[in-house]
């Protein structure tokens, strides 16, 4: 008997027999750590219909009965913050290795208590089992970039922690360029909604309470653009008046801060000071990736003079000292050290992590880990749900990317996995596109080599879409297979949001042809027919359900588009005016849904795309 469960358990063994709940009970639990009491207290209330049937005592406190569910911490039953559950014919004992690890054998059982194939109304039936878990990583995260362009709102994000906090993820982090609230610096965030103090904190408490570390991420050296266009930033600027890009592009904004004035020192220090006391986590990532410009501008002679490492480890060790001064452990994206200097490993700091990040199966997570592990250097690896820029997700790079960071982080002493959830180019892809990329990485960096693909899978309708039909799990993993349909031969799944973003002039290239594109909107409508019969109990199922079909119908658009592009009807009026008919609903939808879950912030920039598309369509058939 096989028990989808996410993650799935590293030991299960399943005997005859069950545990049938009874309609009321006591719960004892080890109250030595006060943020397990909510936890336990939920479980009550799935274990009986009834409300405040079953009730809740602390160990040692008086009691009128024997106790069905025994939860205890009992240090050294697994190795640390894991638990062994048993369920007998007469009730269910938790052991915790320590105060988390009673928190996830709790998350576990309350997986268990889901009905299932039950009787609408039957009482729970727990097979008579004993699990043994524990995990591979100590810190399993997911990062969300709240800067381009969602700014989710604190409903948005405690209702995604509770369902991280299920699977067993232990770790949040926010990326952020403009969107806090600095006091003195409203120029930057004046049209972002951005958090507060106060948001912070609150959130910041909400996953203390799930066992959850919420920590700082803000970028401090290149993705400074929000900032330098301002005039009174522009000044602290690598390149002021812009820059070209390694691909030869122009670009007049610049990104980059200039690492050796002295200034750009004074503006992180103070935002350093402000940011870093609303969280209680002893970590700060300050990002430090992609800067494009290094070396081009102001730094120019100081690169040619002395290396551009040696400019960048610099500035890097400065930032260090800001970090540790606060009493933080730096955490910094080591893509500039791979792409300009990976020989200098034993350059780098053994006080600051490196957070190596790649987002594709065939990433060197393997080779990079030997090298770091050998020099010495701390290191997370970061894989991605690689649902940003695809519209309706990819399923190789999400499960690809975040096994192979497991798989190599294990091997080489990786200290943690952070998933990451992008927002590039609009941020399109709505929330639930990210679900199956979520639980994919909270599965396998809890247990990798017991959480295949098809376990995941499985898992996918009990515990992430709560889906009672058991199609809304299958659907969404069709819908993020949709980029294999869209061309022989194509290997990215970026292929219809580039459609989308290049409008009607565009050249296609010759795998992309009109039979394929007929073939990918057949797989599309055939994948939301499935969705459509779901009988989801998340409170957001009908938000899933409209979020789906929204960007299923950018996905469509494209399709169309690149059909007539690929048959040379872009010009007939007929086709136009479907296009704006088309177009206009997405626009229309897309702003409702954006507002169901995210503040006004980051809206227009979102649209921009949409409304441009739109209005070439309009100008054709005036």
């Amino acid at each position: 008997m096989s028990l989808p469960l996410l993650p799935q358990p590293r030991r299960v063994r399943v005997s005859a027999g069950q545990y049938r709940v009874p309609p009321s009970g006591v719960v004892e639990f080890d109250a030595a750590d006060g943020r397990l009491r909510r936890a336990v207290e939920a479980l009550a209330g799935e274990l009986g219909p009834a409300a405040r049937a079953w009730s809740v005592v602390g160990a040692g406190e008086g009691r009128a009965e024997t106790p069905a569910v025994r939860l205890t911490v009992q240090p050294g039953v697994t190795p640390a913050q894991g638990y062994r559950l048993a369920v007998a014919p007469t009730g269910v004992s938790v052991e915790g290795a320590d105060a988390d690890g009673l928190f996830y054998g709790i998350a576990t059982l309350r997986q268990l208590l889901r009905p299932g194939d039950a009787a609408p109304g039957a009482p729970p039936a727990l097979p008579v089992c004993t699990i043994e878990d524990w995990p591979d990583f100590p810190c399993r995260g997911v990062m969300l970039d709240v800067s381009r362009d969602k700014v989710p709102t604190l409903d948005t994000l405690c209702a995604l922690a509770d369902d991280l906090a299920a699977w067993k993820v232990n770790h949040i982090q926010l990326y952020m360029e403009h969107t806090f609230a600095f006091r003195n610096h409203g120029e930057v965030w004046a049209e972002a909604s951005p958090y507060t103090a106060e948001d912070i904190r609150r959130l910041d408490a909400f996953c203390q309470e799930r066992f959850i570390e919420l920590a700082p991420n803000f970028n401090s050296f290149g993705h400074f653009g929000r900032w330098l266009k301002h005039p009174r930033y522009r000044p602290l600027a690598e390149c002021p008046d812009g820059f070209r890009t390694a691909g030869g592009e122009w670009r007049d904004e610049p990104s980059t801060l200039d690492p050796r004035n002295p200034a750009v020192l004074n503006l992180l220090t103070e935002l350093y000071a402000e940011l870093l006391p609303n969280f209680t986590s002893r970590r700060f990532h300050v990002g430090c990736d992609e800067t494009w410009e290094l070396g081009q501008g102001r730094s120019r002679e100081a690169c040619a003079r002395e290396g551009l490492d040696a400019v960048f480890l610099g500035f890097l060790e400065q930032l260090h000292r800001l970090v540790r001064g606060h009493g933080r452990e730096m955490h910094y994206w080591g893509d500039m050290v791979w792409n300009h200097f990976p020989d200098r490993l034993d350059r780098l700091s053994r006080e600051s992590v490196m957070v190596d990040w790649g987002y594709y199966r065939a990433y060197p997570f393997d080779d990079h880990g030997a090298r770091l592990a050998a020099a010495g250097v701390p290191f997370w690896f970061a894989p991605g749900t690689s649902a940003w820029c695809t519209l309706l997700g990819c399923n190789e790079a999400g499960f690809g990317s975040n096994r192979s960071a497991a798989l190599a982080g294990r091997r080489h002493g990786a200290r943690g996995l952070l998933n990451t959830d992008w927002g590039d180019h609009g941020h399109w892809q709505y929330l639930p596109v990210s679900f199956i990329g979520f639980a994919a990485g909270a599965a396998m960096a809890w247990a990798e080599e017991t959480n295949s693909d098809a376990a995941i899978a499985d898992a996918l309708d009990p515990h992430v879409f709560r889906d009672a039909a058991g199609t809304a799990g299958r659907a969404a993993l069709a819908l993020a297979d949709t980029w294999q349909h869209v061309g022989r031969g194509i290997t990215q799944a970026h292929w219809l949001d580039r459609i989308l973003h290049g409008g009607l002039q565009q050249t296609l290239p010759a795998e992309i042809t009109a039979e394929s594109l007929a073939a990918t909107a057949a797989h599309i409508e055939a994948s939301l027919a499935a969705l459509a019969r779901s009988r989801m109990a998340r409170p957001d199922a009908g938000l899933i359900l409209d979020e789906f079909r929204n960007n299923a119908r950018m996905a469509l658009h494209a399709c169309r588009l690149g059909q007539a592009i690929r048959e040379g009807r872009q010009a007939m009026p007929a086709v136009r005016r479907g296009l704006e008919a088309d177009m206009a609903a997405i626009l229309d939808e897309h702003r409702r849904l954006w507002r169901a879950r995210n503040r006004e912030g980051g809206l227009a920039d979102s649209a921009r795309v949409f409304e441009q598309r739109l209005n070439a369509y309009r100008a054709a058939t005036a």
